[in-house]
């Protein structure tokens, strides 16, 4: 029994293990997934990534990133907010919709203050300006990376 009374999945010292989060899913590898239709991923981003050591998925389209979304559950989502056919922004409600545990970063050729906040409100966890500080996109990465080893 424990301490309250009730039966529960109590340990021999009485302590009742944490709930399993059903949000959260580990990857053996960190997984990067770059939600961008204009971007050309043969060039230095994905060397970076490469270099950094992730595993990385590739969406163009709102609809084939939330496909992939719910297959793959990817550790951090770089967006898009000038997408093809969707708003990078009004979309990000759908991203974590499908996958809440993501860390999503926002990227902009042309950010300003106010989407900046607006995606910060909604959950974004940095808002970078292409093209892409890499020493600012791997200090957003590490820290996600310390968070996800925390989890």
């Amino acid at each position: 029994m424990q301490r309250d009374g009730h039966k529960g999945n109590n340990d021999d010292d009485g302590t009742v293990p944490p709930p399993k989060n059903p949000f959260i899913q580990k990857n053996a590898v960190f997984t990067t997934f770059v939600v961008d239709s204009a971007v050309n991923f043969d060039g230095y981003l994905e060397d970076f990534l490469k270099a950094e050591g992730h595993y990385i998925l590739r969406a163009k389209t709102a609809a084939e990133a939330l496909a992939m979304t719910r297959q793959h559950w990817p550790d951090l989502i770089l967006l898009d907010k000038e997408m093809d056919g969707a708003n990078g922004l009004s979309f990000f409600t759908e991203l974590l919709i499908a996958h809440p545990s993501a860390a999503v970063v926002m990227m902009a050729t042309k950010p300003s203050v106010s989407e900046a906040v607006d995606a910060m409100i909604l959950g974004a966890v940095d808002y970078l300006e292409r093209p892409l500080d890499t020493k600012r996109l791997k200090k957003t990465i590490d820290i996600q990376r310390k968070l996800y080893d925390v989890l």
